[in-house]
């Protein structure tokens, strides 16, 4: 079920970004944003569309309750925003029924339980799980503010949550490699 034949993606990460990209990106019919990103004084270099909100479970569940405390402001700046989804790999119920109640709730919500690991000590990154989640949806992914925790997010360091967590970077590097090679994944 491919949308590729139609469509193409980019998916815009939140690592330091050194070239202007922002016209680039907002060219593309699907655009993913992560979690807090931002747009508003970054448009040079990080663009201003978003058609699609991807977020860690975290986030959305927690004390910070951000998708609902967002979603108004974000729609008002984004108007062409008409889907949320939560990535995850946490099968914990209390936390899948709080996402069953916020999707009853919103139009465009949703969420993703996914079983992609690299390995078992560290968590994969959202991105990853986006990554791994849009090969079935699209022929290739181009990927642009991704740098494997290398940098802090490109509006800078507000709070601990804008600190890269603790990933298995290097194992994410040779995956997305990996999918380069195969023509999967374009990367910039």
């Amino acid at each position: 079920n491919k949308e590729s034949n139609m469509k193409q993606c980019v998916l815009v990460g939140n690592a330091k970004f050194v070239v202007n990209h922002g016209e680039l990106i907002d060219s593309y019919d699907d655009v993913y944003r992560f979690n807090r990103f931002r747009t508003i004084d970054f448009e040079s270099k990080v663009g201003s569309k978003c058609t699609h909100w991807i977020l860690n479970l975290k986030l959305v569940i927690d004390q910070r309750d951000y998708f609902r405390r967002n979603i108004d402001k974000l729609k008002k700046i984004h108007p062409n925003l008409n889907t949320t989804i939560v990535m995850t790999t946490s099968t914990n119920t209390e936390a899948i029924h709080k996402l069953d109640k916020i999707k009853s709730k919103y139009d465009g919500f949703d969420y993703n339980i996914s079983k992609f690991r690299l390995d078992s000590k560290y968590k994969p990154s959202t991105g990853m799980v986006a990554i791994d989640y849009l090969l079935d949806k699209y022929e290739v992914l181009n990927l642009v503010g991704f740098d494997f925790g290398k940098t802090k997010h490109y509006w800078g360091v507000e709070g601990h949550s804008d600190i890269p967590g603790n990933h298995s970077w290097n194992l994410e590097i040779d995956y997305v490699n990996k999918l380069i090679e195969n023509k999967r994944v374009k990367i910039w």
